[in-house]
């Protein structure tokens, strides 16, 4: 079997594939190995079982396809018919890898900035704190992340510091910073 879906991934008709072993058509030789192990499993009735490979399209592309396997028996236990569903996830390893390629950029940036940079839960928690910080401030980054930001600024200043998160928090708008003392480590 060979549905439409296989048809629009491969650009292989069904007739064309009828027959012939999928891994002398699809994969790379750089995978058969591993999926005909696969594929062995499977038919010494080890199913179900999941598995990624590329199949290597007719104009000679590549599709990432997470696959979900399992197979079918006959009266005795036997197995009669593998079934594999596959999902095409070409595209949504590259976004992923993308963002991975992104955060990493991110990070770099935030933690060799000069600033301190941090960010705070609703309710006004230390989520994360960059390693200037302790530059500055003397206090380690665990002293600080997951614990509340009032301890930590001046107590004439958490009035002040309160009413900008909650209005930052109310209207989900940027809001133009404010100036507020914090407490160095050494006191």
């Amino acid at each position: 079997r060979f549905n439409k879906a296989c048809e629009r991934l491969t650009g292989y008709a069904f007739d064309e594939v009828k027959g012939k072993p999928f891994w002398n058509l699809f994969l790379p030789p750089d995978e058969v190995k591993h999926v005909r192990e696969v594929f062995s499993q499977l038919r010494d009735g080890q199913f179900p079982n999941e598995a990624e490979s590329c199949w290597v399209t007719r104009s000679g592309g590549r599709r990432l396809i997470a696959w979900s396997n399992t197979a079918l028996t006959d009266g005795s236990g036997a197995v009669a018919h593998i079934i594999g569903t596959g999902i095409d996830v070409t595209d949504h390893r590259e976004v992923d890898r993308r963002l991975v390629e992104s955060e990493g950029r991110y990070r770099t940036i935030v933690e060799n900035a000069n600033d301190i940079i941090y960010s705070l839960t609703p309710d006004g928690v230390f989520s994360y704190v960059s390693p200037n910080w302790t530059n500055v401030l003397g206090h380690e980054i665990l002293e600080v992340v997951r614990k509340p930001f009032a301890p930590f600024v001046h107590p004439d200043d958490v009035p002040v510091c309160q009413a900008f998160l909650s209005k930052v928090i109310q209207t989900g708008e940027k809001q133009s910073g404010i100036e507020y003392r914090v407490l160095h480590k050494d006191g």
